[in-house]
Protein backbone atom coordinates (compact mmCIF):
# COMPACT_ATOMS: atom_id res chain seq x y z
CA UNK A 1 0.00 0.00 0.00
CA UNK A 2 1.36 3.36 -0.96
CA UNK A 3 -1.08 6.03 1.20
CA UNK A 4 -2.93 6.08 4.05
CA UNK A 5 -6.08 5.68 2.32
CA UNK A 6 -5.10 2.21 0.17
CA UNK A 7 -3.98 0.89 4.00
CA UNK A 8 -7.45 1.26 5.26
CA UNK A 9 -9.31 0.43 2.81
CA UNK A 10 -7.23 -2.83 3.12
CA UNK A 11 -8.39 -3.15 6.06
CA UNK A 12 -11.79 -3.33 4.44
CA UNK A 13 -10.94 -5.98 2.83
CA UNK A 14 -8.85 -8.12 5.10
CA UNK A 15 -10.37 -7.06 8.56
CA UNK A 16 -8.48 -6.95 12.00
CA UNK A 17 -11.11 -8.78 14.09
CA UNK A 18 -14.05 -10.32 13.73
CA UNK A 19 -16.43 -8.38 15.86
CA UNK A 20 -14.58 -6.87 18.94
CA UNK A 21 -10.95 -7.48 19.94
CA UNK A 22 -10.90 -10.43 22.30
CA UNK A 23 -10.65 -9.99 25.72
CA UNK A 24 -8.88 -6.46 25.43
CA UNK A 25 -9.38 -3.13 25.21
CA UNK A 26 -6.88 -2.31 21.49
CA UNK A 27 -6.51 1.32 20.72
CA UNK A 28 -5.08 2.27 17.56
CA UNK A 29 -2.03 4.62 17.82
CA UNK A 30 -0.74 5.78 14.58
CA UNK A 31 2.68 8.00 14.47
CA UNK A 32 3.77 10.49 11.69
CA UNK A 33 7.08 10.60 11.12
CA UNK A 34 7.67 14.51 10.35
CA UNK A 35 5.59 17.78 11.78
CA UNK A 36 1.85 17.81 10.25
CA UNK A 37 2.41 21.95 9.81
CA UNK A 38 5.26 21.27 7.63
CA UNK A 39 2.69 18.89 5.43
CA UNK A 40 -0.21 20.25 5.50
CA UNK A 41 -1.89 16.93 3.18
CA UNK A 42 -0.57 14.77 5.84
CA UNK A 43 -2.70 16.71 8.68
CA UNK A 44 -5.73 16.88 5.98
CA UNK A 45 -5.30 13.00 5.50
CA UNK A 46 -5.23 12.70 9.03
CA UNK A 47 -7.66 14.56 10.51
CA UNK A 48 -9.92 12.56 7.54
CA UNK A 49 -9.11 9.63 9.19
CA UNK A 50 -10.09 10.73 13.08
CA UNK A 51 -13.02 12.32 11.85
CA UNK A 52 -14.41 8.80 9.97
CA UNK A 53 -13.28 6.69 12.40
CA UNK A 54 -15.48 8.89 15.14
CA UNK A 55 -18.26 8.63 12.65
CA UNK A 56 -18.66 4.95 11.76
CA UNK A 57 -17.56 5.07 8.18
CA UNK A 58 -14.65 2.59 8.92
CA UNK A 59 -16.15 -1.06 9.33
CA UNK A 60 -12.77 -2.08 11.08
CA UNK A 61 -13.07 0.56 13.39
CA UNK A 62 -15.20 -1.53 15.90
CA UNK A 63 -11.80 -3.34 16.21
CA UNK A 64 -10.81 -0.47 18.41
CA UNK A 65 -11.37 1.29 21.40
CA UNK A 66 -9.68 4.58 20.15
CA UNK A 67 -7.67 6.25 18.13
CA UNK A 68 -5.18 8.80 18.36
CA UNK A 69 -2.49 10.44 16.07
CA UNK A 70 0.93 11.27 16.97
CA UNK A 71 3.81 13.23 15.49
CA UNK A 72 7.48 12.15 15.79
CA UNK A 73 8.86 15.66 14.77
CA UNK A 74 11.68 14.47 12.41
CA UNK A 75 13.03 17.06 10.50
CA UNK A 76 13.46 16.32 6.82
CA UNK A 77 17.42 15.67 7.27
CA UNK A 78 16.10 13.17 9.35
CA UNK A 79 13.67 11.65 7.63
CA UNK A 80 15.14 9.60 4.97
CA UNK A 81 13.99 6.23 3.53
CA UNK A 82 15.76 5.86 0.37
CA UNK A 83 14.77 2.73 -1.26
CA UNK A 84 17.98 2.47 -3.48
CA UNK A 85 19.27 0.72 -0.45
CA UNK A 86 22.77 0.28 1.71
CA UNK A 87 25.34 0.27 -0.91
CA UNK A 88 23.98 3.65 -2.04
CA UNK A 89 23.29 5.30 1.56
CA UNK A 90 24.19 4.07 4.50
CA UNK A 91 21.50 6.01 6.47
CA UNK A 92 18.90 4.80 4.14
CA UNK A 93 16.02 3.97 7.33
CA UNK A 94 17.02 6.07 9.04
CA UNK A 95 13.46 7.53 9.21
CA UNK A 96 11.88 4.41 10.08
CA UNK A 97 14.12 3.80 12.42
CA UNK A 98 13.73 7.10 14.15
CA UNK A 99 10.10 6.21 14.40
CA UNK A 100 10.39 3.04 15.83
CA UNK A 101 12.61 4.62 18.45
CA UNK A 102 10.16 7.13 19.60
CA UNK A 103 7.04 4.85 20.03
CA UNK A 104 9.40 2.34 21.68
CA UNK A 105 10.34 5.02 23.89
CA UNK A 106 6.44 6.29 24.17
CA UNK A 107 5.19 3.12 25.01
CA UNK A 108 7.90 2.21 27.21
CA UNK A 109 8.11 5.49 29.48
CA UNK A 110 3.92 5.60 29.82
CA UNK A 111 3.83 8.84 26.96
CA UNK A 112 0.86 6.65 25.19
CA UNK A 113 -1.04 5.41 28.54
CA UNK A 114 -0.17 2.21 30.70
CA UNK A 115 -0.37 -0.53 28.29
CA UNK A 116 1.80 -4.17 28.25
CA UNK A 117 1.93 -4.92 24.70
CA UNK A 118 2.13 -2.98 21.38
CA UNK A 119 1.95 -3.98 17.94
CA UNK A 120 4.23 -2.10 15.77
CA UNK A 121 2.90 -2.38 12.42
CA UNK A 122 5.15 -0.52 9.59
CA UNK A 123 3.22 1.47 6.89
CA UNK A 124 3.88 -0.90 3.97
CA UNK A 125 3.44 -4.21 5.99
CA UNK A 126 0.02 -5.90 4.09
CA UNK A 127 -2.07 -7.88 6.32
CA UNK A 128 -3.01 -11.07 4.38
CA UNK A 129 -5.45 -12.93 6.91
CA UNK A 130 -8.76 -11.69 8.11
CA UNK A 131 -9.07 -11.16 11.75
CA UNK A 132 -5.06 -10.66 12.00
CA UNK A 133 -5.86 -8.91 15.10
CA UNK A 134 -7.45 -11.42 17.02
CA UNK A 135 -4.79 -13.18 16.40
CA UNK A 136 -1.80 -10.30 18.11
CA UNK A 137 -4.07 -9.86 21.11
CA UNK A 138 -4.67 -13.68 21.68
CA UNK A 139 -0.22 -14.58 21.58
CA UNK A 140 0.24 -11.50 23.37
CA UNK A 141 -2.03 -12.05 26.12
CA UNK A 142 -2.42 -16.28 26.06
CA UNK A 143 0.84 -17.34 24.43
CA UNK A 144 3.87 -17.90 26.90
CA UNK A 145 5.63 -14.51 27.50
CA UNK A 146 7.97 -13.46 25.26
CA UNK A 147 9.71 -9.87 25.14
CA UNK A 148 9.43 -10.06 21.42
CA UNK A 149 7.08 -12.26 19.34
CA UNK A 150 7.77 -11.31 15.36
CA UNK A 151 9.43 -13.28 12.11
CA UNK A 152 12.55 -12.52 10.41
CA UNK A 153 12.16 -9.73 7.16
CA UNK A 154 10.43 -12.00 4.86
CA UNK A 155 10.28 -9.22 1.88
CA UNK A 156 11.90 -8.26 -1.42
CA UNK A 157 12.86 -5.21 -1.53
CA UNK A 158 16.44 -5.82 -0.20
CA UNK A 159 17.50 -8.56 -2.90
CA UNK A 160 19.66 -6.04 -5.04
CA UNK A 161 22.05 -5.14 -2.01
CA UNK A 162 22.10 -7.87 -0.12
CA UNK A 163 25.53 -8.68 -0.92
CA UNK A 164 26.60 -5.72 0.47
CA UNK A 165 24.98 -5.79 3.81
CA UNK A 166 26.67 -6.02 6.94
CA UNK A 167 25.61 -8.99 8.93
CA UNK A 168 24.48 -7.22 12.07
CA UNK A 169 21.56 -5.79 9.49
CA UNK A 170 20.42 -8.62 7.39
CA UNK A 171 19.63 -10.50 10.92
CA UNK A 172 17.80 -7.56 12.82
CA UNK A 173 14.80 -7.70 14.08
CA UNK A 174 11.58 -7.23 11.90
CA UNK A 175 10.02 -4.36 12.96
CA UNK A 176 6.59 -5.59 12.38
CA UNK A 177 6.02 -7.42 15.99
CA UNK A 178 4.28 -7.71 19.61
CA UNK A 179 6.53 -6.14 22.14
CA UNK A 180 5.76 -6.60 25.71
CA UNK A 181 6.64 -3.31 27.80
CA UNK A 182 6.68 -4.79 30.90
CA UNK A 183 9.47 -7.75 29.65
CA UNK A 184 12.84 -7.13 31.33
CA UNK A 185 14.66 -7.78 28.46
CA UNK A 186 12.72 -5.56 26.05
CA UNK A 187 13.24 -2.96 28.83
CA UNK A 188 16.74 -3.45 28.83
CA UNK A 189 16.94 -3.27 25.03
CA UNK A 190 14.96 0.09 25.43
CA UNK A 191 17.65 1.65 27.48
CA UNK A 192 20.56 0.26 25.15
CA UNK A 193 18.88 2.32 21.99
CA UNK A 194 18.95 5.30 23.96
CA UNK A 195 22.76 4.92 25.47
Amino acid sequence: ASSMQEVFALWGKVPPCAVAPLNADVDLILMYSMHFETNPAALAAATELENGFANGTYAWAQCFRSLTIHQANLTSYEDIYDARGYEVRRDWVNGPNLVFRAVLKNFMDGTFGNYSHFYYMEFDAVPVREMWMDQFVTEALFYPEAAIRGSHFRGDTWDTFLTSMPVELLYHINGNAIYNVRHPWLQFLATKLDE
